[in-house]
């Protein structure tokens, strides 16, 4: 059961690695159909129920989208009302996923680099002698050229959200640790690659599996963080080929609609460091 368990938890995250590396589909599509095999799974096969579904992934979207509409708030109230800086300046905290009531979403509205960065480009263009008729209409423009790329970031953080909370994700690492047993050290950085592969974020990644690691680490007699350190090399790897990370670079490179052909050239590499850094991690502990 455990292994049945391990397999279609794995679903999703094979079908998106050969919708993008065999199918060549466009990644904002394989992210769709990747989240909607992902909320099926965890209706159907873990038994929650679709408010707590909805509410996992709508969360995992906010967390996508939101600095994106958080940059442009920020941005108008930066022309208009730069008084309000002070205020929009702390973190508010919102409960999107009803399925934990301890469970909240943090929003930082204008302390956080992007949005520094946004102002300082806004900034930079006015000092050049661009309007900020010219400056609404090069904002405009960057949205309407990466609307794929922002579908396909608020797919796999829904996606992620949804494994996170329904446990598939604990279930992949507790098969990993069944097998492998006192040969775990190899399994971190694989794990790692996957979860950021999934993800496409060091901090989510290790939020995700570091107590885990820390426990097997334990159980099985090893040091936790050396297991961490490896989960999180594994983060660095995994990131090579992370949708949300592949669409941003295609979007900056004027390559969208790309992601599959971006994929496929760097996968092989992708395999060799996690088996690279398996092996380090398991001798070298």
């Amino acid at each position: 059961m455990q292994f049945i368990r391990f397999i279609l938890a794995l679903v999703p995250i094979i079908w998106l690695m050969v919708a993008l590396s065999v199918l060549k589909l466009p990644g904002f599509l394989a992210c769709i159909i990747t989240v909607i095999i992902t909320a099926f799974e965890s209706i159907c096969i873990w038994h929650f129920s679709s408010a707590n579904m909805l509410t996992a992934a709508l969360e995992g979207a906010l967390n996508a989208i939101w600095p994106i509409c958080r940059r442009r708030m920020s941005c108008c109230q930066f022309y208009a009302h730069s008084v309000w800086v002070c205020r929009l300046s702390h973190r508010d905290h919102f409960r999107i996923y009803a399925g934990d009531p301890e469970s909240k979403l943090t929003f930082v509205w204008i302390n956080t680099p992007g949005v520094i960065i946004l102002i300082s480009a806004v900034i930079g263009g006015l000092i050049q002698g661009a309007s900020p008729i010219k400056l609404l209409h090069v904002f405009a423009r960057t949205v309407r050229t990466n609307v794929r790329t922002f579908v396909t970031i608020m797919c796999v953080l829904g996606t992620a959200k949804i494994m996170s909370y329904f446990g598939m994700t604990s279930d992949m690492a507790a098969f990993l640790v069944a097998v492998t047993g006192s040969y775990y050290p190899f399994i971190p950085p694989l794990i790692g690659t996957l979860g950021g592969f999934v993800t496409g974020s060091g901090t989510s990644t290790c939020v995700l599996f570091g107590p885990m690691q820390v426990q097997t680490a334990k159980a099985i007699g090893a040091d936790p963080s050396w297991l961490v350190a490896a989960n999180t090399c594994g983060v660095g790897i995994g990131k090579m080929i992370s949708p949300q990370g592949i669409a941003i670079g295609a979007a900056s490179a004027g390559l969208s609609g790309s992601e599959s052909r971006l994929m496929a050239s760097v996968m092989k590499y992708c395999i060799l460091f996690v088996v690279i850094a398996g092996v380090l991690s398991y001798f070298l502990q």
